[in-house]
């Protein structure tokens, strides 16, 4: 089973390119899971606040689920692997019933290297977006949760989206690339 760990800034294109790697995937009959670390950050801010959960009132929340995650989980209860041991253990089930979990909020190092040391097929894939201006506040966009991660890092792969052809096309490359185990920026 493979695990693709997908990570890039608010509205680069995370969510669009996980949602190609599982529509490769389907179109080849092979099952998939799309899902991400934030999950657990949304059930709780549901149950605590009068957020309905979507996407589309998310901006509202966005504050309060950056200040959960990390002052609260992360740094008060000390907890930096709260959500990657989550993610392990859902994993565990995912790869019983699929052929990929693709996850589509990487936020911070440990969510990569945790998962490379206990799986084997884990492929980090970073999205750049030139040119894009966020609708995020500058508090926000300061946040730990979008500056952890830097587009220099040490990724397998980096795919600049450009384009939405453009951008489709080179994810069905590189995801070809990996199913025929041709060697990528590994």
């Amino acid at each position: 089973m493979k695990v693709f760990l997908i990570s890039g800034k608010a509205r680069n294109g995370k969510d669009t390119m996980a949602n190609f790697i599982v529509d490769y995937y389907a179109k080849n009959n092979k099952k998939t899971v799309k899902t991400g670390y934030a999950k657990y950050i949304k059930m709780f801010a549901t149950e605590l606040t009068d957020w309905d959960g979507s996407e589309e009132t998310k901006s509202e929340y966005r504050s309060f689920l950056q200040d959960l995650g990390t002052q609260v989980i992360r740094q008060k209860m000390n907890r930096p692997d709260f959500f990657v041991k989550r993610m392990v253990e859902d994993i565990f089930v995912y790869e019983n019933y699929v052929e990929a979990v693709i996850i589509a909020d990487v936020r911070f190092p440990i969510e990569i290297d945790y998962l490379k040391e206990r799986f084997d097929d884990v492929y980090s894939i970073r999205v750049i977006r030139p040119d894009f201006e966020s609708e995020l506040n500058k508090k926000q966009l300061a946040h730990e949760t979008e500056m952890s991660l830097n587009d220099e890092g040490d990724y397998d792969e980096v795919i600049i989206n450009t384009t939405l052809e453009e951008f489709e096309k080179e994810t069905i490359k590189l995801i070809e690339r990996i199913d025929k185990n041709e060697k990528i920026n590994k």
